[in-house]
């Protein structure tokens, strides 16, 4: 992956996801029209959440995407969280070698909100997560 160097950059990035889920066309992407316009579901919204995650090495609230509801203000908002997680830690900036496929993305970002949500339940009553691995 090429260094994220400006706004524009980040929305490049999101459209080119976007368009690799299938839910439009890569001529009719608009930065400024929202995301459910562009008929991107809500588990499509949570994968971008997990693919940005996976791909710049940060963790993000999944409503970051409800919140900015375009690419435009989406790639406004994770500049900042970008910028900030990548100057407390430099060698969690963007993922360096070969691309994970998309599989192994999948797999990591299940684990992830496995575990949060693990956290989140009282204790005892998650043990049914643990036949998911």
């Amino acid at each position: 992956m090429s260094a994220i160097a400006s706004a524009r950059d980040l929305e490049v990035w999101i459209a080119q996801r976007i368009v690799e889920y299938g839910s439009v066309e890569a001529a009719t992407v608009d930065t400024s029209k929202p995301l459910s316009a562009m008929f991107l579901s809500s588990a499509y919204s949570l994968k971008l959440c997990g693919d940005i995650e996976d791909e710049f090495g940060i963790d993000l609230d999944p409503a970051i995407v409800w919140e900015n509801h375009t690419i435009k203000r989406l790639a406004s908002a994770l500049g900042p969280l970008l910028v900030a997680s990548w100057s407390a830690s430099p060698e969690s900036g963007p993922r360096q070698g070969p691309p994970t496929t998309r599989g192994q993305r999948t797999t990591r970002f299940a684990r992830r909100w496995r575990e949060r949500i693990r956290r989140a339940m009282p204790a005892g009553s998650a043990q049914h997560l643990e036949s998911v691995d």
